[in-house]
């Protein structure tokens, strides 16, 4: 077996104790690394043991309200649980938790150590119904087999996450720049109308005529140089943003890299150098940030003083131009409209120039985009491609009596919900005019459905996306199986929205499907019994890492039969590698798999106690009760003949 699925581990839990009033106050039960079974009479305390322990392992409190009110009842306001835990690399800890306090973990000298204790304490517990619960969710499947390469899967995942945020910010980019670009287009467009008119205007004779020709060339040139001012205060104001939202953005991605337990692991004096070294970029790129803020409002200052000047050069010259104005008769004619064009002209060469920059800003961030987009779907392979990994190897242990599958990209319920939302939600226009004829807002009908269902089994988000943005209606129809008018109302519906990105970043989910060999024929374990279920997840679950294995009365979601046939061997194989703490009224649970360590658990006058404790060799008493007895083993023996 390989070491994605079984690792030589020596993680383990060296007791568990109780102080002070509390059901099972004064009470310390000792484990072993490998095999430990708690045994004994229903309310004795066994799941008492298993969840407490849960409770001191693991933040936060329980999350089944029956776990939560054991804990509590078991705890409450004067009792304590107590952990002792030996890290892989041997090292010594002690955890204590109150009922709703916080654990404590100290080192082998008793010096409290500020640390949560989830970076110190790993265990796979599992109370009643979870073997269910997974069995029952698809995703808890997939999400269980993640686990059997959990470090992998997590430094993808932030990756991906973040691949997923910056992209986020680029489509928003992305989005503003098109919108920009789309209201600068029309104004831009007129500026040659407007040029070509000026110069029909311009007056031909006169002894002025030169000289107005002139000051009406640079009373159009005023219009453009207040017009610049403007332009250069909202780019001053942009580039301050974009600086700040960089500065932002470094440190966002530059912060995700280490987390709590690379800073506290075995190699933590590395890790927090590499921290140093982040932070260091991490503060360049603010001071950068502030050092552009300074500079950009000091010059906000300076355009300031230079507008004032301007003004005054401006008031001047526009005296000299009505001057020239007032002795031409047919110059007083046209004034008034060639001041107002000279207004619209500027306006009109600013929005062309500023479209112009935007659509050179939008091509650089549109190939950014096809590159984030690109880098998106490759670690989604990636993150494939080790969890398919992962299931190969489960399933060349478990075959033939489980099998596991994983399929890529396979669920598009997010899809299909995320084109539901964007398609039926009408546009602005189809709005107005809803409200304006006083119509009540009308539900999806068959027709959404129906688009729906073609995009999402025949196109893919990415792709839908693209064909939207290049308003290829005609592909998509033919791509889609829509129709002519479906295609176009859905890039209608779709084109410029932020939906429309959305769209384009969702996950087409992976799957998992774990199968159990029934009547020489697979069967998927969300349609099998409970038993078949049981049957079907719980090997997964004691192959699952290099962690304690803690579960109460496994023996509750197997069939009889598979318990001797597998789950016992299984045990007997696992508990070699990792340790395993169970509580069973199920004595082929103890023998079989030959248990390192039996705990009997009593209880008497509301307090729960250590009845004894021994190897299985050694509690032949207690294992015996559990079995009925020598007579009802004779009896079964003298029933099956053998």
């Amino acid at each position: 077996m390989t070491d994605t699925v079984r690792a030589r581990a020596a993680a383990c839990f060296t007791f568990v104790e109780y102080v002070g009033d509390c059901f099972l106050g004064g009470t310390r039960l000792t484990l072993r690394p490998a095999l430990n079974v708690l045994v004994g009479e229903s309310g004795t305390g066994k799941t008492t043991v298993v969840e407490t322990m849960r409770y001191a392992a693991t933040p936060g409190e329980p999350k089944s309200p029956d776990a939560r009110k054991l804990v509590a009842a078991t705890l409450g306001r004067k009792g304590l649980v107590r952990l002792g835990w030996r890290s892989e690399h041997g090292v010594e800890y002690l955890v204590e938790r109150a009922w709703g306090e916080p654990a404590r973990v100290y080192d082998a000298a008793g010096n409290e150590l500020q640390v949560a204790v989830e970076h110190i304490v790993r265990g796979d517990f599992f109370g009643p119904g979870a073997v269910q619960s997974i069995a029952a969710d698809p995703q808890s499947q997939l999400d269980l087999l993640c686990r059997f390469a959990a470090d992998e899967i997590a430094e993808l995942d932030r990756d991906l996450g973040a691949v997923m945020r910056e992209l986020r910010d680029n489509s928003a980019r992305l989005l503003e720049l098109t919108r920009s670009a789309a209201d600068l287009r029309e104004d831009a467009e007129i500026a040659v109308v407007i040029e070509e008119r000026l110069k029909g205007m311009t007056p031909a004779g006169g002894p002025d005529a030169a000289a107005l020709r002139a000051a009406t060339a640079e009373r159009g040139v005023r219009e453009r140089e207040t017009h610049a001012l403007d332009q250069a205060e909202r780019a001053l104001s942009a580039v301050q943003s974009s600086a700040q939202s960089l500065s932002t953005q470094a440190g966002r991605q530059l912060g995700i890299v280490l987390d709590d337990a690379l800073l506290t692991g075995p190699n933590r004096a590395v890790m927090r150098s590499v921290g140093e070294h982040l932070d260091a970029v991490t503060t360049a790129f603010s001071k950068a940030s502030a050092q552009i803020a300074g500079a950009c409002e000091a010059a906000g200052k300076a355009l300031a003083e230079d507008r004032a000047k301007l003004a005054l050069a401006h008031a001047a010259q526009n005296a000299t131009y009505t001057e020239l104005v007032a002795r031409d008769n047919e110059a007083a004619a046209l004034a008034a409209e060639r001041e107002d064009l000279q207004k619209k002209f500027a306006r009109a060469a600013g929005a062309r120039k500023t479209l112009e920059l935007r659509q050179g800003e939008k091509a650089t961030v549109e190939a950014r985009h096809r590159e984030l987009i690109g880098q998106l779907s490759s670690l989604r392979d990636k993150r494939f491609a080790v969890v398919k990994r992962v299931a190969e190897q489960i399933d060349g242990v478990l075959k033939p009596a489980v099998r596991v599958l994983v399929r890529h990209a396979e669920s598009n319920e997010r899809y299909r919900e995320l084109l539901t939302d964007a398609l039926q939600t009408p546009t602005d226009e189809e709005e107005q005019e809803r409200r304006a004829a006083g119509r009540a807002k009308r539900a999806p009908g068959m027709k959404v459905a129906l688009v729906v269902e073609n995009i999402a089994e025949n196109v893919l988000p990415t792709q839908l996306a693209s064909l939207v943005m290049r308003g290829a209606a005609e592909q998509l129809a033919e791509v889609g199986h829509l129709t002519g008018p479906q295609a176009a109302k859905t890039i209608e519906r779709l084109a410029g929205t932020e939906a429309l990105f959305e769209i384009e970043r969702v996950e087409l989910a992976d799957t998992a499907h774990i199968e159990l060999r029934v009547d020489d024929k697979y069967q998927d374990v969300s349609e099998a019994s409970r038993g078949q279920r049981g049957t079907a997840i719980l090997p997964l679950l004691l192959l699952l890492g290099r962690v304690p294995f803690v579960m109460d009365q496994p023996e509750d979601d197997l069939f009889a039969r598979f318990k001797t046939s597998t789950i016992a061997t299984l045990i007997a194989k696992v508990k070699e590698d990792r340790q395993i703490i169970v509580t069973t009224h199920d004595p082929n649970l103890v023998v079989l798999p030959d248990a390192d360590w039996v705990i009997e658990l009593a209880a008497s006058k509301s307090k729960g106690y250590v009845r004894a404790a021994g190897a299985a060799a050694d509690r032949r008493a207690t294992i015996e009760e559990l079995d009925g007895g020598a007579d009802a083993f004779l009896k079964r023996k003298d029933f099956y003949g053998h």
